[in-house]
C-alpha cells in the first residue's frame, strides 16, 4: 500500500504500527494455525470422498488444502496476503523458500496454467449472469 498524501503522518504510522503488529511472530502463527486446520479440515473431506468414491468432490477438496498449505507458506514467507494476488504472492513465496513442485502442482490441479485475460473476463460474465 503506498500513501499519496498524508499531511499529518496519521496514515503513515497506522500503516507502520499495523506492519509491525501483522507480521509479529506471535500474529503470524495465529495465521498460520487457522490454515494448517483449514487443511487438516479439507483433508479428511477428501478422505470422506473418496471412500464413497466420489473422485470430483475429493479432487476439489485436495485443491481448497493445498491452496491452504500454499497460504502458511505465504505466512512463514511474511507476504502480504490478499485473495485477488494469491498466486503472486505464492510465486513469491515459491521462489524464496524452493517450494516449486507443491506450487506447480496446485497449478496444474487447478488448471490456473492455461489461464488468460479473455477466459478470465468470460467468467466473470458467466458469474455476473448466475
Amino acid at each position: 500500500m503506498q500513501i499519496l498524501f498524508d499531511g499529518d503522518w496519521a496514515l503513515t504510522n497506522t500503516k507502520l504500527l499495523m506492519a509491525k503488529s501483522c507480521s509479529s511472530p506471535e500474529r503470524v502463527d495465529i495465521r498460520i494455525d487457522v490454515h494448517v486446520v483449514e487443511s487438516d479440515v479439507y483433508l479428511s473431506r477428501v478422505t470422506s470422498a473418496l471412500a464413497r468414491h466420489d473422485f470430483r468432490s475429493s479432487h476439489l477438496f485436495a485443491t481448497v488444502a493445498l491452496e491452504n498449505v500454499l497460504k502458511v507458506l505465504v505466512k512463514i514467507d511474511l507476504q502480504p496476503f490478499s485473495n485477488s494476488r494469491f498466486i503472486e504472492m505464492a510465486e513469491i513465496a515459491k521462489a524464496k523458500l524452493g517450494i516449486g513442485n507443491l506450487f506447480d502442482e496446485y497449478v496444474e490441479m487447478t488448471d490456473f496454467g492455461g489461464a488468460n485475460e479473455a477466459g478470465a473476463r468470460d467468467r466473470l460474465r458467466l458469474f455476473k449472469n448466475v
